[in-house]
């Protein structure tokens, strides 16, 4: 597994060497913060009701964001790779698909859908990986490419959060701290932080600046840094929500830095069911084997066991 995880990590170089602060005033529109979450002039901390209501707010207006454009800027052990194009389609709660394309030959396929997910690189191992959610949850699965779609819903501000008795506020000298304590699939105890800037701001500014996991030692798994915000309004009722236009997707242990950044947005799109199946079922590539990371890798060309796969093609189809 150490030596998969050392050829993706190379592979986002690999992809690229294929092709040659707050201000008050911006947008008086922008999605007010709620009452809780302002910070008051004594410095009063706000109560961790008022900010899970503040990020589930937002989040009950965003069922889908389609990404039509988007650039990924990636990094690998200090060394950067040219910009790659992709695009990214996000359903809650656990629909995911992400194409990237260098000169407009497919080189990555991200995926996810209700039982599985699902990950290939071109330049990487000769693989398919996939595992189900039912075997990835019962813990011991190791992955060669730190990549969970679930994290990429929260990092997207889509992911609703739970009971506020689950979290704490920290008061930082510039920011807020809503910190929850977890437990990992595999047993392994975390701290998961949102961190707010402690005073309100609004677009491009973002009032969420960060999503941190780390380890019982204090260090950094993930994390998922928001740059930059956009808003949109809900067709149907106008109500303001925010999404992320640019965020960075940080691995320490990996040495790993991606940079999202998310042109030509469409919120909520309407998606036909056909469009749907197609769009999250795991693809079948020609020569390419699977790789069930639960268990071990099939010889190429075994069919798929679930109806409904499909052949890969240079994108998703969008008619």
């Amino acid at each position: 597994m150490r030596k998969l995880r050392r050829y993706c990590l190379v592979t986002l170089l690999g992809l690229g060497s294929l092709s040659a602060s707050g201000c008050m005033s911006w947008f008086k529109r922008s999605l007010p913060p709620l009452p809780d979450t302002n910070i008051q002039d004594d410095g009063q901390v706000p109560t961790a009701e008022g900010l899970v209501n503040y990020l589930n707010r937002n989040a009950s207006y965003l069922s889908t964001i389609d990404c039509k454009d988007m650039d990924i800027e990636a990094s690998a052990q200090g060394r950067s790779a040219p910009t790659v194009s992709a695009t990214m389609i996000c359903q809650k709660p656990r629909n995911f698909r992400l194409n990237g394309r260098v000169m407009g030959i497919p080189q990555l396929d991200f995926g996810s859908n209700p039982n599985e997910f699902w990950f290939w690189v071109k330049e990487g191992p000769p693989y398919l990986f996939h595992c189900s959610y039912a075997d990835f949850e019962k813990g011991g699965v190791q992955l060669p490419f730190p990549f969970q779609p679930e994290w990429v819903v929260q990092a997207l501000g889509m992911a609703t959060y739970g009971d506020p008795a689950n979290y704490r506020v920290e008061l930082k000298p510039k920011t807020i701290e809503l910190i929850e304590d977890a437990v990992m699939p595999s047993g392994e105890k975390v701290r998961k932080t949102t961190v707010f800037n402690r005073v309100n701001v609004a677009p491009p500014y973002p009032q969420v600046q960060e999503y941190v996991m780390q380890n019982a030692r204090g260090d950094v798994i993930c994390s998922a840094k928001i740059k930059e915000v956009r808003v949109a309004y809900i067709p149907d009722t106008q109500e303001p929500v925010i999404y992320p236009r640019v965020v960075e997707l940080n691995w320490p242990p990996e040495q790993i830095k991606m940079e999202l950044t998310l042109n030509k947005v469409q919120i909520n799109p309407s998606l036909p069911p056909q469009q749907t199946a197609k769009l999250f079922t795991r693809p079948v590539r020609r020569d390419v084997p699977l790789y069930d990371l639960a268990r071990r890798p099939q010889p190429s060309g075994v069919p798929a066991s679930r109806a409904g796969q499909v052949q890969a093609t240079a994108g998703y189809d969008r008619r």
